[in-house]
């Protein structure tokens, strides 16, 4: 399985964090297991379906996905030959741009086409082009221009810095911080998260101070102890508790040098 990430030019990354690619030949299915990041994406499918498995049950994905935040795991497997453009899209992007409320899509992977019908005939002529010649610096710069021209039409608010506030220290920022840095009541935040991000300001910081982690662990000759400490958690049970909660398993069983989706994305920062 290839993957390939390009980054947008610095006009479309108030919006887009980046576009990524999977192709693969192969059709012996494969499960993955997608955690938590704190970025939505939208997804198209130009090889075979793939399955998704969010609770108990397996279900086929349609072809043009929209992704939520995400507040546990879930699971993917291929059908068959893989061929994936993802948009990872900045936190607060898909309700500016599209004007929607980000927590009814929170854990969940919906019908794009379907959702937001308007964005999806803004993005589809340049995915159909992709499809035929496979040019990711091409389909990049055609969907660069897409964004660019739109985010003129986004005004940005409190939550767009508080946001940002958390990114920058890794999830390290408690909302009494935030409340001040920008001026606004808890209230009015948590409204602004929930309206535009999908969850509460708290629950973001922990999504993006878990992400953290997967950088850490590059350290040469790491502690499990210096590594939660350095991420900012009380102790190491306290991290653990955190990191099985998005995994699904304690950090010391996780493969963190798995060639996964998940690994892909939480790495590339």
């Amino acid at each position: 399985m290839a993957f390939t990430q390009l980054l947008p030019q610095a006009e479309a990354r108030q919006l887009v964090s980046c576009y990524w690619f999977v192709d693969d030949d192969g059709t012996t299915p494969v499960e993955q297991k997608i955690v938590p990041d704190g970025y939505p994406e939208i997804i198209f499918h130009f090889g075979d379906p793939y399955e998704i498995k969010l609770r108990d049950t397996w279900s086929l994905q349609t072809r043009e996905l929209l992704a939520g935040q995400l507040t546990r795991y879930f699971h993917l497997r291929n059908t068959g030959t893989s061929g994936i453009v993802g948009i990872k899209l900045q936190p607060t992007a898909i309700a500016h741009l599209f004007n929607c409320t980000m927590s009814d899509i929170t854990d969940s992977v919906v019908n794009f086409r379907g959702t937001l019908p308007a964005a999806f005939a803004m993005l589809n002529p340049a995915i159909e082009s992709y499809i035929f010649g496979r040019n990711k610096t091409v389909l990049a710069g055609q969907l660069d221009h897409l964004f660019t021209a739109r985010s003129l039409l986004s005004r940005p608010l409190a939550v767009d810095a508080a946001v940002k506030q958390i990114i920058d220290s890794n999830g390290n920022l408690n909302v009494e911080e935030m409340c001040d840095a920008n001026a606004i009541s808890e209230r009015q935040l948590e409204r602004q998260f929930r309206r535009y991000v999908g969850l509460s300001p708290k629950f973001y910081a922990r999504v993006i101070r878990f992400s953290y982690i997967f950088q850490l662990v590059n350290a040469p000759g790491f502690s499990w102890t210096d590594l939660s400490l350095e991420a900012g958690f009380y102790d190491q049970p306290h991290f653990s508790k955190d990191f099985k909660a998005f995994t699904g398993e304690e950090p010391s069983r996780y493969h963190f040098n798995e060639e996964t989706l998940a690994n892909f994305f939480m790495k590339r920062k």
